[in-house]
């Protein structure tokens, strides 16, 4: 948990330093004069007699950022409507800041596919307009997320693409954050060996700057890559030297996670000197480690921190219990009892927080699309007025009054096919955000199921409702309202399962050999929910001790179409292909909706699936 604190502090660290990227001079001068939330009251108050709209939708970008500390639900409101006025006025040149903004708000309330929706918006406009200094901001921060949502696959690209960047501008400090961003990416992935060799380039350059605070964080990091190796000794020297830069600055919060390592540190040469059993010659270990624990546990009380706190009461009941000191022990169990309650009740507020956060997100997308059909209601009053004065001129000219009829026909029916997409895209997006509301309850529902069994048929059963959730998405988001393009389905689909059912370090790699296939609804969904169960188990059944693996679909089209599939894992007992467990009973019953058929060739550990799309299936009907 100490190790996830870390990494979190230095992911965000880009969101932090953005203000030096992109403030402007007023903004930078007030920031040192008052902290988030006086400043947020000033810019409030500032907004409220401010007519000019440029200087409205700054004020509305900055406090987007600025509450981003403290309430990023507030921001992202903030942010919705200096985006809205931004599209009204045509301002562009504030659209790349407020997406950017808009972003990092929504990593701050860990909705990270909202996040990076906005954040390669930004991204796409930098590019656009060729500022490298944004672009590799961008680039930072979309690493960050992914690292958050653990594709660290994804993270390293786009840390290398900030880092090239970084390198052409010779700018000394983002270099050393993105050495620093890749070492940690390393790090999780237990490579220490590239962990070392970037972390320590990344620590040279922050040493180099005097960046204290960026110093603190590359020696706990180091710290921690030492811990996973357990050479506690040379982790416990890099984190006493972070430990002694925070109290310099005065960072309570820092010397939390400090205090914190360093207990862990020593309990761990405690007991891994006697391969986790105490003995007399550990006893010295043991008492520092208590030592340290009671200091952090000081501290965390005065500065608030229950995360880090829950940890230490957890592992301070631990040590003390290995000391003989039963009573002390009880006491800190309890203590973690309690913030453990504490924290499962604050994670309920705050998904119901975010679901309040996305309706009020939704709201502002749908007045957009109101204000966009209203400019179309004035155009096409603007055309009539037109019409009505060429038809009183058409009297004399029969022939220009004629081109003019047909000519206002075929403009009526264009509008009218165009509002059509546009019904039909809201009704996707309308249903796909009931499925989210749904697939949210369902995870709020499985806080409070404590069988084991009763989870994961509710966990299949979310899978089943998100797997749906992604074909509306991608139909209101593609050209094409009546139809998916499969294979860029299926990688999102496996994004999700793994999301779900994978274990911490585990990497499964897709391997599609999919040509882009564009299926209709009444085709996509039975399929995607084949795939949803075939994938399931797959990480529940075929991945076990290994952490590496691979997933591998195949889809082609000749009469038919042949979906197969096959995974690394073991494969399906001897005779098991008829199979009649609840999983295989839903595949098979999917296929005849489809007009197909689904066997296990045994032989080959492989599924095949047989069908045909709406139109092969009403030939043979």
């Amino acid at each position: 948990m100490k190790r996830t604190i870390l990494v979190v502090c230095l992911a965000f660290l880009p969101f932090i330093l953005k203000a030096q990227k992109e403030g402007k001079g007023f903004i930078d001068s007030a920031r040192e004069k008052l902290d988030g939330k006086e400043l947020v009251t000033c810019f409030e108050k500032k907004l409220e007699w401010t007519k000019q709209d440029s200087n409205k939708i700054m004020l509305l970008d900055a406090l987007c950022f600025f509450c981003s500390s403290f309430d990023p639900g507030l921001g992202i409101k903030y942010g919705l409507q200096a985006l809205s006025l931004s599209q009204q006025m045509g301002y562009k040149k504030y659209l790349s800041n407020i997406y950017g903004n808009i972003g990092a708000d929504y990593f701050q309330l860990s909705d990270f596919p909202k996040g990076l929706e906005y954040m390669f918006l930004s991204l796409k406009m930098d590019e656009e307009s060729g500022r490298k200094e944004k672009i590799q901001l961008r680039l930072y921060n979309l690493s960050s997320a992914y690292f958050n949502i653990k594709e660290y696959s994804k993270a390293l690209e786009y840390a290398n693409r900030s880092l090239k960047i970084c390198e052409e501008l010779h700018d000394t400090l983002s270099i050393g954050l993105n050495f620093s961003n890749i070492g940690a990416i390393y790090s999780v992935e237990l490579k220490s060996d590239e962990a070392f060799e970037y972390l320590f380039k990344a620590l040279k350059i922050f040493e180099k700057v005097g960046d204290n605070p960026a110093i603190a964080s590359t020696l706990s990091h180091i710290s921690a890559t030492y811990s996973d190796q357990k050479k506690f000794k040379e982790a416990l020297d890099y984190a006493s030297r972070a430990l002694k830069i925070n109290e310099d600055m005065g960072d309570k919060e820092g010397m939390c996670v400090n205090l914190s390592d360093i207990g862990n540190f020593y309990f761990g040469m405690a007991t891994d000197s006697a391969g986790g059993m105490l003995i007399v010659h550990s006893e010295a270990y043991l008492a520092k480690a208590i030592e340290y624990y009671k200091r952090g546990e000081a501290l965390c009380n005065e500065t608030h921190q229950l995360e880090v706190l829950y940890e230490i009461e957890k592992t301070l009941s631990e040590a003390y219990e290995l000391s003989g000191n039963y009573r002390d022990a009880i006491k800190s169990y309890k203590e973690y009892a309690s913030i453990k309650d504490s924290l499962h009740s604050d994670n309920n507020k705050l998904k119901l927080a975010r679901l309040e956060t996305q309706r009020e997100a939704e709201l502002k997308e749908k007045q957009i699309e109101i204000n966009k059909l209203a400019e179309i209601k004035k155009r096409d009053e603007h055309v009539l007025y037109t019409v009505a004065i060429v038809l009183l001129l058409a009297v004399i000219l029969v022939v220009a009054r004629n081109f003019m009829v047909q000519k206002k026909a075929n403009k009526v029916k264009e509008e009218l096919l165009l509002q059509k997409d546009l019904f039909m895209k809201e009704i996707h997006h309308r249903v796909k955000n009931n499925l989210q509301v749904i697939s949210s309850l369902l995870d709020l529902q499985l806080l409070n199921i404590e069988d084991e069994h009763a989870r994961n048929a509710m966990s299949e059963s979310n899978t089943r409702v998100r797997s749906i959730s992604l074909i509306h998405q991608q139909l209101y988001q593609s050209e094409n309202i009546n139809v998916i393009e499969f294979s860029k389905f299926a990688k999102e689909l496996m994004y999700q399962v793994s999301s779900v059912f994978s274990n911490a370090g585990q990497k499964i790699v897709l391997k599609s050999t999919m040509p882009e296939t564009k299926l209709d609804i009444d085709t996509a969904v039975p399929l995607g929910l084949i795939l949803n169960e075939l994938m399931t188990n797959s990480y529940k059944y075929a991945f076990g001790e290994p952490t590496e693996g691979f997933i591998e679909i195949a889809l082609h089209h000749s009469q038919n179409y042949e979906l197969i599939y096959k995974d690394s894992g073991p494969g399906l007992p001897v005779n098991a292909g008829g199979a009649t467990g609840i999983g295989m009973k839903v595949i098979r019953s999917l296929c005849k909706q489809i007009g197909g058929d689904f066997v296990y060739m045994e032989q080959d550990k492989t599924f095949l699936v047989t069908f045909k799309d709406m139109a092969g299936r009403k030939t043979i009907d």
